[in-house]
């Protein structure tokens, strides 16, 4: 025969099967299809007085709670205007270092312009040389 030792102080003991004896809900009797129904009447008949309970002496909070207050407009206002003056700043800021970039460039366009436009010049000096150089030139080819 399969024994078991049985802890009488916890409550817990088990048969010679080896499934749990102590079951609260199990020891319970099934009760009878007219008592469910009973039961649940008067589950919902509650819940029904609580909600009505809460409805009616549940203190909601007043409207005027949810609307700003004078000092929460003026806080506000100030968190705004010092917001908007540093972005102003910013904006100052980002626009100043804009245009000295804008102007270092259009001082590098101008190096560039200059410096092509002397290489225009010595260009048409050697594509069409001043006739005192053309005539010592000639002279000089001829020479050689």
């Amino acid at each position: 025969m399969n024994t078991l030792a049985v802890d009488s102080s916890l409550g817990s003991a088990l048969r010679e099967t080896g499934a749990p004896l102590f079951f609260p809900l199990a020891q319970i009797p099934a009760p009878s299809p007219g008592s469910i129904e009973s039961w649940l009447w008067a589950f919902a008949a509650l819940c029904a007085v609580a909600v009505l309970f809460k409805t009616l002496f549940v203190r909601k909070p007043p409207i005027e709670a949810e609307f700003a207050t004078k000092a929460d407009l003026a806080a506000l206002k100030t968190e705004l205007q010092s917001l908007r003056s540093d972005f102003d700043a910013r904006l100052d800021a980002n626009n100043k270092s804009g245009e000295a970039r804008a102007s270092g460039i259009h001082k590098r366009i101008n190096d560039v312009f200059s410096a092509v436009d002397e290489m225009r010049g010595t260009i048409k000096l050697l594509l069409n040389p001043p006739p005192y150089f053309r005539s010592r030139h000639a002279e000089t080819s001829k020479d050689s």
